[in-house]
């Protein structure tokens, strides 16, 4: 009977991916939590703060890179004809874009972010800023094409190799500050592309070229721009709190924020590695939405759940590791990250569900509802409630993105249903 329930599981190519991605990110998560641990004793509060807010920027260019890709891919590489021309075509356009929009960026420090202007300063912190974004970049498409092949047991076997180099590295570098913490984490993202374009090449039997096939990217532009635009108002709250508490609170609490907001990725890894399998599944057989969507749901409710009741009430003991600050500033702050767990769920099931049914006008209005009052709320609350603030600013944006998808959605599908 047993044999028969393993075997049962093995063959749900939705079960498997959702264990492999949640896997992967959770080895992601556990690497980085000892990884952080060990920058947090041997930097300072706010060297460690600064590593997050360029950790974070580094984030968003990677995102802006991507150009819609990560999604694109997963939604149309299955059924394509031209799968390396699309795969070719997207990571040279979203490596192109990541070198041109790291030079932006590199620029714009002394303006807007005087802090990190010693990077621009500095020829080596500049070039290596440049080139680890691009790595970063790379990484995250190379993930969307496992994914959309159904072979996220390749993106949980890389995640641990260069997990386990980026937590061994701390203990040999010495010294170097912020961009110390900065380059251990680009170097390990470096090793994750090598070995994603191997196995790409060596399983997949994938030839890489340099020429960009405009009439593949033309079949998923529009598609692709609406995605792009949801994308970046979804990443754009975590990698622009960290500059608001660096400027109005001070770089030490960045530390606080990043750590709790680390251990918090590791419970939202349950819903977005659910929904991106259904995502993955949906889009080999659209048919099939509601049935993986119900199968999601019962993975959630048995995982998530237990997962942040137990994240809230341990909040201030695992916050310890990292240090008696941490857990002084940041336990509050990460329990309302925990008390959040489900609405990030279901804002990851409603945005899963809207890319499937093309219901873009949702999917965009969700995702604005979400950025304007995570960030709108922290500004205002930041000043009184310090990271308190963050945390209800977080809970107040998830929820309010919810409902506004759902109403955007009931009124669009009414209104087609009326023509």
């Amino acid at each position: 009977m047993i044999r028969t329930k393993i075997a049962l599981l093995r063959a749900n190519s939705l079960v498997m991916n959702s264990f492999y991605l949640m896997l992967a990110s959770g080895a992601v998560a556990a690497f980085g939590f000892v990884f952080w641990a060990a920058v947090a004793h041997a930097f300072a509060d706010s060297e460690v703060g600064i590593a997050a807010t360029i950790l974070s920027l580094s984030s968003l260019i990677s995102l802006l890179s991507l150009a819609g890709f990560d999604t694109t891919f997963i939604r149309f590489l299955p059924k394509s004809t031209r799968r390396e021309d699309y795969v070719n075509s997207g990571l040279i356009i979203a490596g192109g874009l990541s070198v041109v929009l790291s030079l932006g960026f590199l620029v714009g420090f002394p303006f807007f972010a005087p802090n990190l202007a010693f990077v621009s300063q500095t020829p080596l912190y500049a070039l290596g800023f440049v080139v680890f974004n691009v790595f970063t970049t790379l990484n995250t498409l190379t993930n969307a094409i496992f994914t959309a092949y159904r072979r996220a047991g390749y993106i949980l076997g890389i995640n641990v190799l260069f997990s386990a180099v980026k937590v061994a590295l701390p203990f040999v570098v010495v010294g170097g500050g912020a961009m110390a913490i900065f380059t251990i984490s680009g170097i390990a993202q470096v090793i994750g592309v090598a070995l994603s374009f191997w196995a790409m090449a060596a399983k997949f039997g994938h030839v890489f070229r340099l020429k960009v096939h405009r009439d593949i990217v033309a079949l998923s532009k529009k598609y692709a721009f609406v995605v792009y635009c949801s994308s970046v108002l979804n990443l754009l709250p975590p990698t622009i709190l960290p500059l608001i508490i660096t400027h109005e609170i001070g770089a030490e609490f960045t530390a606080y924020y990043y750590m709790a907001f680390t251990i918090a990725t590791l419970l939202y890894t349950i819903a977005y590695a659910s929904m991106q399998s259904v995502f993955a599944e949906s889009s080999h057989a659209e048919e099939a939405l509601r049935a993986h969507l119900k199968k999601a749901a019962k993975l959630l409710a048995i995982l998530l759940v237990p997962s942040m009741i137990a994240l809230a009430m341990i909040a201030p003991f695992i916050l310890s590791v990292f240090g008696a600050n941490y857990a002084k500033n940041g336990t509050l702050l990460l329990q309302l990250f925990a008390a959040s767990a489900l609405f990030v769920g279901l804002y990851s099931a409603a945005g899963m569900v809207f890319k499937v049914r093309h219901a873009m006008a949702a999917l965009m209005a969700m995702n604005v509802a979400y950025t304007l009052v995570i960030i709108g709320v922290s500004y205002a609350a930041i000043a009184q409630l310090q990271l308190v603030g963050i945390g209800l600013a977080w809970l107040a944006g998830n929820v309010t993105a919810v409902l506004v998808g759902i109403v955007v959605y009931s009124i669009t599908r009414r209104n087609l249903h009326l023509r």
